[in-house]
């Protein structure tokens, strides 16, 4: 979960983000977090044996999570129940993490680009699979997490390895 404090006489412009609570992975499934309190409530388990571990919400009001273990493969996430539902197998290694390009109407994440490389990948929303876009950062290796910049349109990662922004 990202959350920004928003500075006095401006506003939140995440479209379709509701103002009092955000959505979350915990342990592996969804959950809903009061943007006041900071609180969380857990929803029922995703279903998901290996747990999700991104999440990214549409402008159509649309959750999306991967599951980067074993299944390697994106769900589409019930807003009230929680429950994933599998869209696909990506047919390839996931790293951990989805943001959402809000211009393109398009979900991004990271994945393998050929055996052991990770790139900057697109999902196709309707059956999971992935396409590889440029080519693959050969320094990029635990990447847990992803972001949109909307004004530069471009993806950003952390790499937990060496703690370095791509």
């Amino acid at each position: 979960v990202v959350r920004e404090v928003v500075p006095a006489g401006f506003g939140q412009t995440r479209p379709g983000h509701p103002n009092d609570f955000f959505y979350g992975i915990y342990s592996g499934s969804l959950v809903k977090v009061d943007a006041v309190t900071g609180d969380f409530s857990r929803y029922l388990g995703s279903g998901v044996q290996n747990g999700l571990h991104g999440l990214t919400l549409t402008n159509a009001g649309e959750l999306f999570a991967i599951s980067g273990q074993g299944t390697d493969s994106l769900y589409s996430i019930d807003r009230i129940t929680g429950a994933a539902t599998l869209v696909g197998p990506t047919g390839r290694e996931l790293a951990f993490g989805l943001t959402y390009g809000a211009l393109t109407d398009t979900i991004y994440g990271l994945g393998e680009h050929a055996f052991g490389t990770v790139g900057l990948i697109s999902y196709e929303r309707l059956t999971g699979a992935r396409t590889a876009i440029g080519n693959a950062i050969t320094t990029l290796t635990a990447t847990s997490g992803v972001a949109f910049d909307p004004i530069q349109r471009r993806v950003i990662a952390f790499d937990n390895f060496d703690d370095e922004f791509y």
